[in-house]
């Protein structure tokens, strides 16, 4: 709410002007001589008016340069304002009109047309001494004699109001918000807020001495800031309530209504409900619905983006497509919106593999809002979503964990279905790969083209995961990425069951993707139903170096074989460096193109076989200008090398640029 005065003259300040000079000063007394403030509210609640000994800066600009700065202005009666040193039109130099500019609390830190501040972070410090507040009236004519000053609130006021389960009100609470930027500026010419500091430092809630069980803090206007939250101490009970995903706004008031069990706990299934507003100090008000079940703890733990734009359904939405297993004092942080939200709905929240699950009451009149929920022991690997009310998206589902284990993917790319960006049908009427940047050929056709841009592509490096989702009857047998094949030989895991293939991603693949400056993903060979509906990239956990295989468990040689990739980029003394393990007398390796007719497997030797010294931890194979024109000449036919040998294990490859 604006805090409305008047800037004006009382009778005996009218009598004393009519004997000035032509200058028109103002002049300097204590009977209402002079510029006063008068308020035009009678109370003091920091949101409605000012409080006895108060004190304002006034500030003049003419055609916007401040030509008096920083006046002091107080008060002893909450009501007039009067000045030892007060404004006068004398400044204006001549000029027909003028502008006022009022900003509290006073601060003699006023430089250049800016007023700094720095807000307390003392419990002990009065709430009002945090308020900064402004006013700007332009264009008075100068000789003006009543001018108004309208105060209006420059930061945001957040307000927690407590009950318990009974609907009492709970004294007594300790409140804090953590991550709050404390030192700012204030630009007298136009108005604007900015923080001058990181959001680091933790504010306290001061009691509302009028409201009981009511709590308040103003803090910085800000866009939402990671790993921000509000801490309630009540009972012996701590809850953390995460606010990472808010943003606050100058001049508006955000109150959240908060319910808590008499005792500061909660019995499973039973939720705490806060319900906040956001309420500018104007009447407009925007609300929102929150729900919080189990003792929400977030502290000093990540946020992981697991969905977003998740239409709910009555036959429910399995969430937690990550690596690992979250913590059980984790917590799951679901936003919704709801198009209809005249009545209350129901969401049912169940463990992702099955399980006993539990209902949320979405409350009536709330068209968003956030549930959060304790991950607990069964809900681990990811939950079930599912509502019979329709309307209902999750906007995020967002875990806060602490867990080392989880690996959060990224998704890099989505499809529609349709050919060349889903599906390998023909895509053209010659039925050609028309990947830019790759051969022709009717038998290699290209399912999806993946620009190499955004924020994950500095986790596409070796050693990272590619996960592809695809329709049960997908051909992912012949999958390549580029020049890269990304499954058979002791490469890339499937899960037919889940329709999903997963693999390194090497540097065989990087070096392609940085030269092409984009990642086509196509089939090799053979029959092309089904369809690739997505692709997951998990960051690599460790520097992998130039790997261009590794596998959980050593190749036997002597009974299996495995595939590498070629480097796009090829030059003399590179090398493959082969580690290996258990080597006996008479070991061998070598690198061959296998390809399979009517007459069965043909071997052709592409990377010179070579006997392995017993005992040897590495072997390396040194390409000279022959190995590489003819690597290089296969790729129409070939995107990868087999490797086959006796007599060795291999545990990883990776591939050394000549001179490292």
């Amino acid at each position: 709410m604006k805090k409305n005065f008047m800037l004006g003259f009382g009778l005996a300040a009218v009598a004393l002007l009519a004997a000035c000079s032509d200058e028109d000063e103002f002049n300097k007394g204590s009977n209402a001589e002079g510029i006063t403030f008068t308020s035009s509210v009678s109370t003091r609640a920091t949101d409605t008016s000012f409080s006895p000994d108060d004190q304002i800066g006034i500030s003049m600009a003419v055609e916007g340069n401040i030509v008096a700065a920083n006046a002091l202005y107080k008060t002893e009666d909450a009501t007039n304002f009067t000045s030892d040193s007060p404004l006068t039109y004398g400044s204006a130099s001549g000029a027909a009109s003028v502008g006022f500019f009022g900003v509290y609390p006073y601060s003699a830190n006023v430089s250049g047309g800016v007023y700094s501040f720095t807000l307390s972070a003392d419990a002990g410090t009065p709430l009002t001494n945090n308020d900064i507040m402004y006013a700007n009236t332009p264009g008075i004519q100068v000789n003006t004699r009543n001018v108004p000053l309208d105060f209006s609130h420059k930061l945001a006021k957040i307000v927690m109001k407590l009950t318990d389960a009974g609907g009492s009100p709970v004294v007594g609470a300790n409140l804090t918000i953590t991550n709050q930027s404390v030192a700012g500026t204030l630009n007298l010419l136009d108005g604007t807020v900015a923080a001058t500091d990181a959001p680091s430092t933790t504010l306290p809630f001061a009691a509302n001495g009028d409201v009981s069980g009511e709590y308040q803090v103003i803090v910085m206007p800000s866009e939402a800031v990671q790993g921000r939250c509000i801490t309630i101490e009540n009972g012996g009970t701590t809850y953390t309530c995460p606010l990472d995903q808010e943003m606050f706004d100058t001049g508006k008031k955000y109150t959240f209504t908060v319910t808590l069990n008499a005792n500061g706990t909660l019995e499973e299934g039973e939720p705490i409900t806060v319900v906040p507003s956001v309420t500018d100090w104007t009447p407009e008000q925007v609300e929102k619905g929150w729900i919080l079940s189990g003792e929400i703890n977030v502290l000093g733990k990540n946020a992981m983006l697991l969905a977003s734009n998740v239409e709910v359904t009555a036959e429910g939405t399995a969430i937690g497509s990550f690596d690992g297993e979250l913590n059980a004092d984790d917590v799951y942080s679901l936003s919704y919106t709801r198009a209809d939200a005249t009545d209350a709905a129901t969401l049912l929240i169940a463990p992702k593999n099955g399980g006993v699950g539990y209902s949320y009451a979405l409350p009536a009149g709330k068209t968003e809002g956030k549930l959060l929920i304790v991950v607990g022991d069964d809900k681990k690997q990811g939950i079930n979503v599912s509502s019979e009310a329709g309307g209902i998206t999750l906007t995020s589902v967002v875990a806060y964990t602490s867990s080392s284990s989880i690996s959060m993917p990224m998704v890099i790319w989505t499809g529609d279905g349709t050919p060349g960006n889903g599906s390998a049908e023909d895509i053209n009427e010659s039925g050609e790969n028309v990947a830019p940047g790759y051969e022709a050929g009717g038998w290699r056709k290209y399912v999806a083209l993946i620009p190499f841009e955004g924020d994950w592509t500095s986790s596409f490096v070796p050693g990272a995961t590619l996960r592809f989702h695809f329709s049960s009857d997908f051909n992912y047998k012949n999958l390549l990425l580029g020049h890269s094949a990304l499954q058979g030989n002791n490469f890339g895991t499937v899960d037919t069951e889940n329709g999903t293939l997963t693999t390194l991603v090497t540097y065989a693949m990087c070096d392609e993707v940085a030269t092409i400056g984009e990642i086509p993903v196509l089939l090799n060979w053979g029959s092309y139903p089904g369809t690739l509906n997505s692709i997951e990239l998990v960051p690599a956990e460790e520097d992998f170096g130039n790997l261009l295989w590794a596998n959980e468990a050593p190749c036997q040689m002597d009974y299996g074989r495995f595939i590498t990739g070629i480097p796009y980029n090829m030059a003399e003394g590179d090398i493959y460096r082969v580690h290996c393990e258990n080597v006996v007398e008479g070991a061998k390796l070598g690198g061959f193109k296998s390809a399979w007719g009517d007459s069965g497997e043909t071997l052709t030797p592409l990377i010179a076989e070579q006997n392995v010294t017993a005992g040897s931890a590495t072997v390396d194979f040194v390409l000279d200008a022959a190995t590489i024109a003819t690597l290089q000449g296969s790729w129409n036919s070939l995107s990868s090398v087999t490797w086959i040998g006796n007599g060795l294990s291999v545990t990883k490859v990776e591939y050394i640029k000549a001179g490292e």
